[in-house]
């Protein structure tokens, strides 16, 4: 038995979590704690919002839902975890309990298709629906080049980083640098992430330049100025195609870029009429009936075309390679009708947050398969998982 095992148990008992927490911790080394430290620092009043829970204490209670349900730190805002018993606990698809599930769906060393987001783009170009180009290097300036001369502002994206780190609006009409100059400058955006944590094991080199999507009026209208998406993510098994969950990212400043990092609400989307059906959630938690700028109610929010995107997510993920079955698919509606913003290999769930309610069993019951009661999540070899998926 490893020295983890001997030290875990479950308890609902808040001052034992803390330290069996603890003694996790020292394990650690500095900059992960100053990582973990760096995500409750973004939280406001955050003693008022832990019910008394201390930064250091929440550090340990985060070592002890890490080892013993897969859950990051930051997901103990996203579901209160301080607030949640075992049995509640459990029923979570925590990050780290999804990446197993993951192996058991998707093909890892198959990742690239959607995780470089230019052969997303060349494998899904029909649905994107508009221009993008990819720069890694000097030689591709005349590209670069060409794609400016018809996309005056463009969005730049690190070519393999995940969430929206290094993601921004560019602007080349109101600089007086000149082209040889900006392109430089933007041609290897993910550079600043090196060493940090959150990027850990992803490529940092490499950008795509994409065509700025013109959301539809109604869609976007709780937040005109950002681009605002839909989460839905789907799962192949046994031939079908089942819809796990959705939930919008609206933006609440001027900023196009929305993302769970930024900020922006989430809400809840009935997955058969496309309708908002929760109150709006941010990212510390907090809740809200409307949006704060907007004043438009959440709840009752009804998107366009409803029925047209759940016939394009059928067809796209029917059609996606054999090797690739979990899809966590941001998309937006436009004049040019429903397009992919992008694919998301591991996209995560969570629309968890928005219901208040864990989705573990429904995934396993689709999968026909399921983590044992009497194993945690650290304990799976993902090669053997692989293998008994049919992916080896």
């Amino acid at each position: 038995m490893s020295y983890i095992e001997r030290l875990l148990k479950i308890t609902d008992d808040l001052s034992e979590q803390i330290e069996i927490g603890r003694r996790l911790v020292v394990s650690y080394d500095k900059e992960m704690v100053k990582f973990i430290m760096s995500t409750f620092d973004k939280i406001n009043d955050f003693e008022k919002r832990t019910n008394g829970i201390s930064k250091e204490n929440m550090l340990y209670k985060s070592a002890y839902d890490y080892w013993m349900y897969g859950f990051r730190p930051d997901q103990q805002f996203y579901y209160h975890l301080w607030l949640k018993t075992h049995e509640e606990k459990k029923t979570y698809l925590s990050q780290m309990k999804q990446m197993v599930y993951d192996a058991y769906s998707n093909r890892m060393e198959d990742m690239h298709y959607l995780e470089d987001k230019f052969e997303a783009y060349e494998l899904l170009k029909s649905y994107y629906k508009r221009e993008i180009i990819k720069i890694m290097s000097k030689e591709d300036f005349s590209k670069f080049s060409d794609f400016v001369s018809r996309h005056r502002q463009f969005v730049l994206k690190p070519l393999s980083l995940h969430d929206t780190y290094g993601i921004k609006k560019v602007d080349i009409s109101t600089s007086s640098k000149p082209l040889e100059e900006i392109f430089l400058s933007i041609i290897n955006p993910g550079k600043e992430f090196v060493g940090d944590y959150t990027t850990d094991g992803y490529g940092h080199a490499g950008a795509v330049l994409e065509e700025i999507v013109e959301q539809d009026s109604e869609f976007g209208k709780m937040s005109p100025k950002s681009l605002n998406v839909i989460r839905i993510g789907t799962l192949r098994a046994k031939g079908k195609i089942h819809l796990l969950g959705a939930y919008t990212k609206i933006g609440i400043t001027d900023d196009l870029i929305v993302g769970e990092s930024r900020d922006a609400i989430m809400a809840g989307v009935n997955l058969q009429t496309g309708v908002i059906e929760t109150k709006g959630y941010y990212e510390s938690g907090d809740t809200t009936d409307e949006h704060p700028v907007s004043h438009i109610k959440m709840i009752g929010f009804q998107f366009p075309k409803w029925d047209e995107l759940l016939e394009m997510l059928n067809e796209v993920a029917t059609n996606m390679i054999s090797t690739i079955n979990y899809i966590g698919w941001d998309v937006a509606y436009t004049p040019k009708g429903w397009v992919i913003i992008e694919g998301n290999f591991f996209g995560q769930h969570l629309w968890q947050i928005v219901y208040e309610h864990g989705t573990e069993k429904e995934v396993g019951d689709i999968l026909g398969w399921h983590i044992e009661d009497d194993k945690y999540w650290w304990q799976y070899n993902k090669k053997k998982l692989q293998k008994e998926a049919g992916f080896a």
